[in-house]
């Protein structure tokens, strides 16, 4: 099961987060997949084709999650992108003057 884990960082600290957490995920991936490919790089035979398959299984889930890890990557860098760039350009207050009526 999935879930949401929020915590905040002062922005500051965003890209170095987000870097830890690509880091620590991409291990885990290459994790997975140094441990499948022990088996499916071995030769198929009958014996074995269990072993096989619950590999190509793992292989396949752990990067269906490292994808959902870069879309949430993804994600927070465009938010804190759309947060910078406000910051560049705050949106400017009309006055109540200046509101014009057609």
């Amino acid at each position: 099961m999935r879930v949401n884990v929020s915590y905040s960082v002062e922005l500051d600290e965003v890209l170095n987060e987000v870097q830890q957490l690509y880091k620590r995920e991409s291990s885990k991936l290459e994790e997975v997949l140094s441990l499948s490919e022990r088996s499916l790089e071995q030769e198929y035979t009958d014996k074995n084709l269990s072993e096989v398959v619950l590999a190509i299984e793992d292989y396949r889930q752990a990067i269906a999650n490292f994808d959902v890890k870069l879309a949430e990557i993804a994600n927070i860098l465009g938010g804190y992108s759309s947060i910078k760039e406000q910051m560049k350009n705050p949106p400017q207050e009309q006055e109540v003057g200046e509101i014009e009526e057609n």
